[in-house]
């Protein structure tokens, strides 16, 4: 394990199942976080204190994320989490970011680029929305939609106008939401 650092954002990987693999720590490291591997919930007590995020697992619920979440209620903190959840499990990772999660990951990615856009979202959160509006949690699991919206925020980022055309059902209005 990586010891924490004073200038890289500290994640708390709780997984008691799974411990993070030698690729996913590459991949935290190289995206410049400290990470800290966790497998309680008295862990997280510990710790939560330091840390920017939490990382958990979640596998056929959202259970251990909402003890999570309670967790963190009782300590006072409003740490963002992220979810990570099987590829096939969309169901749940839609489940996961309707329940407030931060951002939903693939349980084995190890895209360093995974975590910049995480630390970019830390960094930027959304603004939030008027009180009588709820927020729309989306998200991006494939690949290809996963590209999709990194080239959506990179144009929103730019002082351009954009043209959205596509058939009807297609998410225009999703992505024009993203860009806006």
């Amino acid at each position: 394990m990586k010891p924490p650092s004073t200038s890289a954002p500290l994640a708390l990987w709780l997984d008691p199942d799974m411990p993070m693999s030698s690729a996913q720590a590459a991949a935290i490291s190289d995206a410049g976080w400290a990470f800290l591997g966790i497998e309680t919930l008295e862990a997280l007590k510990s710790h939560a204190a330091q840390a920017d995020v939490v990382v958990v697992r979640v596998v056929q619920d959202v259970t251990r994320f909402k003890q999570v979440q309670q967790v963190l209620e009782q300590l006072n903190l409003t740490l963002p989490i992220v979810c990570r959840v099987e590829r096939d499990q969309l169901e749940l990772a839609v489940e996961a970011a309707q329940a407030g999660a931060l951002g939903v990951i693939a349980h084995n990615d190890q895209n360093p680029q995974t975590w910049v856009q995480m630390q970019l979202k830390l960094l930027n959160p959304p603004p939030h929305a008027p009180s009588k509006a709820k927020a729309k949690n989306l998200v991006f699991v494939d690949p290809a939609s996963q590209h999709l919206l990194a080239l959506a925020q990179r144009v929103a980022a730019a002082e351009v106008t954009a043209l959205l055309v596509g058939p009807t059902g297609s998410g225009k209005e999703v992505l024009a939401q993203v860009l806006h």
